[in-house]
């Protein structure tokens, strides 16, 4: 049987910067939601906008 790998704890400041980006952003648990939050971040690949 393999070995269960061990996960470190969560870092309290790193989830809480982690969800004040994501309110920042508008995300929400949609689809549509992270599209909008990813597109609002994301910076077009060669200087052109995607439609």
């Amino acid at each position: 049987m393999p070995k269960k790998l061990e996960r470190k704890p969560d870092d309290p400041e790193q989830s809480k910067r982690f969800l004040e980006a994501a309110k920042e952003a508008e995300a929400d648990e949609t689809e549509k939601g992270a599209d909008k939050a990813f597109n609002k971040v994301a910076k077009p690949k060669g200087g052109r906008a995607s439609s």
